[in-house]
């Protein structure tokens, strides 16, 4: 049923309309009859009607302005202009006004309930429209999380242009994606011991729970997450230079390998693939991602392993060497120092250091220092304290007691004994 109101300064005329009309008959439900605009305004603020026939010439508010009032708060409501005066500027306001109808008075019950069907057509054709397109909507936002995760894993396995991908992430109301750009892809181990028992319902589960944590701590990096067919979750970073972005993701891989393991106790492996430069380059970087963790079948589960780690392993150990060799009197010197600077994760560093050196990192910088000071206190009249700082101890006592420690003798009797017997200790 559809609400109407009628509008005329001139009783008779709205007695007359209606009890000419069976009004439910017809589809509407009549709201009541109203002498000028000002009246009826009121009566349409309170009662939202779905059409208002109404007379031109009235007093106080007249049919023009009530019209423009309508359009203006309420266009979709159809109006239907009556009036006795064949005017042609009338007919021409009207149209400017966007009325349903304009209709020359007097009107019979015949020419009326034909108008009245004709509205109630074209109002069933707009709520059918204004139904369906609800509908598409909510189909639309039910199916949107599943075509967003479509889209994100074309983006990473297909050179989309960057227009291309700029439009759909807007789209999909993601954040936008700047240079440089990197993809780290997520993989759940096993269960662990929660895996016993266990229906597919609720291994979904905690794969979603899995997935709420890595997106909550990709958020901070400004990360989009998102799941692939294949279960895994990826993140693509960006917004950084190349060496800066890969510490981000070093630190987001770790970060949420330890949080998986500490509240949902099972284990992931974080595969950090290569920076790329442009977005046509993302599919490169997914497809080292998803590599590096296919070296957790060397190196074991729960793991954050990045592939430029696992590349020319050799020469960067070497570069971390020359480095050491370079800084050794940097007292702020650490393992996330180097590491930052070969670009590599300080879990596998310092597996691969062992290996290329036989020592672990604090082993060999430690010799490094204290061959250095060996120097030092044999070649020079510097102070014990003096001696400390060059080599990168801000503690002398500390540096006595290394020294101690690591040659047999404190750092007063080495000097003495070679400057007793230079030649014996050449």
């Amino acid at each position: 049923m559809y609400n109407i109101m009628i509008v005329d300064d001139e009783k008779l005329v709205r007695e007359s309309i209606k009890q000419c009309i069976d009004w439910k008959a017809h589809g509407y439900t009549f709201l009541g009859d109203y002498a000028n605009g000002r009246e009826a305004i009121e009566a349409i603020e309170q009662q939202r009607p779905d059409v208002v026939l109404s007379d031109i010439c009235m007093p106080y508010t007249d049919g023009l302005e009530l019209c423009a009032y309508i359009q203006r708060n309420y266009p979709s409501i159809k109006v239907v202009l009556l009036t006795g005066y064949d005017d042609f500027d009338y007919a021409q306001q009207a149209l400017r006004s966007k009325v349903y109808d304009y209709i020359l008075k007097p009107i019979t019950a015949s020419e009326l309930r034909q108008l009245l069907h004709s509205i109630k057509e074209v109002m069933d054709e707009e709520k059918k429209r204004h139904e369906d397109l609800t509908l598409l909507q909510v189909q639309l936002n039910q199916s949107l999380p599943l075509l967003r995760e479509k889209f994100l894993e074309h983006a990473v396995t297909s050179a989309l242009p960057a227009h291309e991908l700029d439009e759909r992430l807007r789209y999909f109301q993601l954040p936008p994606l700047h240079p440089d750009y990197l993809v780290l892809v997520i993989d759940i181990d096993d269960f662990g011991e929660r895996a016993v028992g266990l229906s597919s319902f609720e291994q979904e589960l905690l794969r979603f729970a899995c997935f709420n944590i890595v997106e909550e701590m990709a958020r901070p990096f400004h990360g989009i997450a998102f799941r692939t067919r294949e279960e895994k979750i990826v993140i693509l970073l960006s917004g950084n230079e190349g060496k800066m972005l890969y510490e981000a993701a070093q630190s987001l891989a770790e970060g949420i390998r330890e949080s998986v393991e500490s509240y949902l106790s099972f284990t992931v492996t974080v595969g950090v693939g290569r920076c790329a430069r442009s977005t046509t380059e993302l599919p490169s970087s997914y497809k080292s991602a998803c590599t590096a963790l296919v070296y957790r079948l060397l190196l074991g589960t729960n793991q954050s392993i990045c592939i430029i780690d696992m590349e020319g392993v050799q020469g960067k150990m070497l570069s971390a060497v020359q480095y050491i060799e370079e800084n050794y009197d940097d007292e702020q010197l650490s393992i996330q120092k180097i590491c930052r600077h070969v670009m590599m994760s300080a879990s596998y560093f310092s597996s691969a250091f062992k290996q290329y050196t036989g020592e672990t990192f604090v082993e060999y910088l430690t010799r490094i220092r204290v061959g250095k000071a060996k120097e030092l206190l044999a070649q020079t009249s510097l102070r014990k304290y003096e001696i400390a700082y060059m080599v990168g101890y801000k503690d002398p006592h500390y540096f006595s007691a290394l020294f101690k420690k690591h040659t047999g003798e404190s750092p007063t009797d080495y000097r003495d004994k070679r400057r007793r017997s230079p030649k014996r200790y050449e």
